[in-house]
C-alpha cells in the first residue's frame, strides 16, 4: 500500500481527496505529523498538533456507514486494549478513558472507495486550555513515550484485519465496548434538539434511547 507522508499538511482526508482526484487508485494512506485544519464530525475541528498520530487510509471499495465505523473503531481499540485495558468506545466512533477522548474516527465516501479518517493522540504531554479537560494522550495515560510509525503500522494492520471479518461478529465486538446508559443531546437535522439518555444501539446503527428511536443519519451530532 501506497504511503504519502508530511510533516505539515491542512488534513490528510483532505489530501487523501485530492489524490483520488487526480487519478490516484484507492488503496494507499496519507499520514501527517501535524495538521493544520484536522477535521472532525460534522466538521467541527481536530486539534492535531506534533504528537499524534493523523492517517487517512483509502480503500477501494464503498463500505456502507456502519460497516466502515465499526472497522475503523474497532482497529483503533483493539490496538490501544494492550495499553489501556479500560478504553470505552462513545457512540458512534469517539475512544474514551477516564472520561476524555483519546483517539476519533471520521468516514468519508465516494463511489468505489472509503476514506478512514483516524487520529490517535500518543505522546502529546499538553493540550491546548480548550481541550484539556476533554483529552488525553498514551503518555498522559502511560506516562511513556512511544514510537508514532510503530502505532501507524500497527493501525493499518488491524484494519487490514478487521475488514475481513463479518460483520456481525464486529457488531457484537463493537456494542461490548460501547458506553451506554449515559445521557447525551441528540441534535437533530430538522433543528430539534433532544436531552435524553442512550440505551442501546441496533445493527442498522438505529439509536434506542429513554425517548424513543433514532437513526443516525437524521442527526447532525450528539452532544455528550
Amino acid at each position: 500500500m501506497d504511503r504519502y507522508f508530511y510533516q505539515k499538511i491542512d488534513s490528510t482526508n483532505e489530501e487523501a481527496k485530492r489524490l483520488l482526484r487526480k487519478g490516484k487508485s484507492p488503496s494507499f494512506y496519507v499520514v501527517a505529523e501535524e495538521q493544520t485544519q484536522g477535521k472532525g464530525q460534522q466538521g467541527r475541528k481536530w486539534i492535531s498538533h506534533r504528537g499524534g498520530l493523523y492517517i487517512s487510509i483509502v480503500l477501494g471499495e464503498e463500505y456502507d456507514i456502519a460497516t466502515a465505523l465499526v472497522s475503523a473503531t474497532l482497529s483503533v481499540q483493539r490496538l490501544l486494549i494492550p495499553y489501556i485495558p479500560d478504553i470505552k468506545i462513545r457512540f458512534p466512533n469517539d475512544l474514551i478513558t477516564k472520561n476524555k477522548k483519546i483517539a476519533g474516527i471520521l468516514i468519508e465516501r465516494g463511489s468505489g472507495f472509503t476514506i478512514f479518517g483516524i487520529g490517535i493522540n500518543v505522546n502529546q504531554k499538553i493540550f491546548p486550555e480548550e481541550i484539556r479537560d476533554k483529552a488525553t494522550s498514551l503518555y498522559l495515560i502511560t506516562g511513556e513515550k512511544y514510537s508514532i510509525r510503530e502505532i501507524e503500522e500497527d493501525i493499518l494492520k488491524h484494519l487490514l484485519d478487521i475488514r475481513k471479518l463479518p460483520f456481525r461478529v464486529l457488531f457484537q465486538w463493537y456494542r461490548k465496548a460501547l458506553m451506554l446508559d449515559i445521557p447525551a443531546v441528540l441534535h437533530l437535522k430538522r433543528g430539534a434538539s433532544i436531552r435524553t439518555v442512550i440505551k442501546d444501539i441496533t445493527e442498522k446503527f438505529d439509536i434506542l434511547t429513554e425517548k424513543g428511536y433514532f437513526k443516525l443519519e437524521k442527526l447532525v451530532w450528539i452532544e455528550w
